[in-house]
């Protein structure tokens, strides 16, 4: 029997779709864990950005260089979006297969596709993946996701909330994703606020973290979405990228909303979910962004004041409308720009989290963390380190003190 390591890369999609993989392969090969021991790996890669595709290919030249492997599969959005630089490896080892019909049939399986029926090899025991659905009904210009995932695909609701019912008696923590959350249903006559209702009408001890879902979507089922929040079980965190705050650029990129209008969203969200948490994208340096326009997203970041800001720089990438776009902004700048926000909003969220010092939640012991402590989740999903705890359990904790990324909790001794 042939050894099969299998390893993948970036959002929880991703994930998502290796744990599946793997699953398959133990079902039918021996799975290892070590690359080393491999007969065949399959690289389930990332490509959202240059650096991240840089570092893919990285390691798949080191991989390749394996005496013991005899063929690596590259699957998925790096298979999909840039099978030139996999071209110009030029090793016979490498298969390269856009989607998982293709890699069944490599390795001589049923042919299947994704779906929520799919067991998986869970990587953290408290927390589970369920993407809802594949692809968008957007067409950002900056974006190569399209051309991986394509057009929106929902899965069926009955389908869901049986795959959810399964999740939720192994694990504590359910995170519910996509390419974008906030379209799921627009294919299938379906919505987000009615799979929501199904999903949380399961009883149990669970909490459930919801992706991204892109501004128009928000606005178009407000209020519903909103209440859903209220369930003691939904983590109060709203992940809602805004990308820009320039309207010029943001029409640019294509987006189907105003800074104003998004910003009046937050506003509102914060007024019905007290204190949540609020997580968003932004890109810098997008082809035609001028000073005046860089200055209007750092204006956008001092008034959003965003909990947890991701910050990117602007890349060309494949297929992606934007790549020929003129008025390029230049690495030097690009940079400095980079930086700037960066350190605004480092320190944004160091504000945010000095306020929690002194208060005192329920956390969810989710994932081990760095000399041998733990991180739990409060219930607006800020990560509290602590010293002991065991995987799992809900434990009150007091914050003791915090940093921009995360904070400091001490168990009180209530806990039972």
């Amino acid at each position: 029997m042939q050894n099969i390591f299998v390893e993948g890369y970036g959002c929880s999609h991703n994930l998502s779709d290796t744990a599946k993989i793997k699953w398959l392969v133990k079902e039918n090969y021996s799975l290892v864990e070590n690359p080393e021991k491999a007969d065949i790996i399959i690289f389930n890669g990332c490509t959202v950005k240059k650096p991240t595709e840089n570092h893919m290919l990285n390691v798949l030249k080191k991989r390749l260089a394996l005496k013991n492997v005899n063929s690596l599969v590259v699957f998925g959005c790096l298979a999909r979006i840039n099978k030139k630089e996999l071209d110009a490896i030029q090793n016979t080892k490498l298969k390269v297969f856009e989607g998982l019909p293709e890699l069944c049939h490599f390795l001589k399986l049923p042919i299947i596709d994704f779906s929520p029926a799919m067991l998986e090899c869970m990587q953290n025991k408290i927390i589970s993946i369920l993407p809802i659905s594949t692809g968008c009904l957007g067409n950002c210009s900056f974006c190569c996701v399209k051309k991986a995932r394509g057009n929106l695909k929902s899965f069926n609701p009955q389908e869901l909330n049986a795959k959810f019912k399964n999740l939720a008696k192994q694990s504590k923590e359910i995170w519910l994703c996509s390419e974008d959350t906030g379209c799921y249903g627009l294919d299938i006559k379906s919505s987000l606020p009615e799979l929501l209702e199904t999903i949380l009408s399961n009883e149990g001890a669970y909490r459930i973290r919801l992706g991204m879902l892109n501004p128009q979507w928000l606005d178009r089922y407000f209020d519903q979405i909103a209440d859903f929040y209220t369930d003691k079980r939904m983590y109060k965190f709203l992940h809602l990228p805004l990308q820009s705050g320039s309207d010029k650029i943001l029409k640019l990129m294509n987006r189907a909303y105003t800074f104003d209008k998004y910003y009046s969203l937050i506003k509102e969200f914060r007024k019905k979910v007290k204190n949540c948490t609020i997580s968003t994208d932004i890109i810098v340096g997008f082809p035609g962004e001028t000073e005046e326009d860089f200055q209007k997203t750092v204006t956008a970041m001092q008034v959003v004041k965003p909990d947890v800001p991701n910050i990117s720089r602007y890349y060309n990438r494949p297929f992606a409308a934007a790549s020929s776009f003129k008025d390029q902004v230049q690495g030097r700048e690009l940079k400095k720009r980079s930086r700037l926000l960066f350190s605004i909003c480092r320190e944004i969220s160091f504000e945010h989290n000095k306020k929690e010092i002194g208060k005192t939640y329920e956390i969810l012991v989710n994932e081990t963390g760095k000399n041998n402590s733990f991180v739990g989740r409060t219930i607006f999903y800020k990560p509290v380190a602590v010293n002991k705890a065991a995987l799992g359990d809900f434990i009150n904790v007091k914050i003791i003190s915090a940093k921009p990324t995360h904070l400091f909790g001490r168990i009180l001794d209530n806990n039972t």
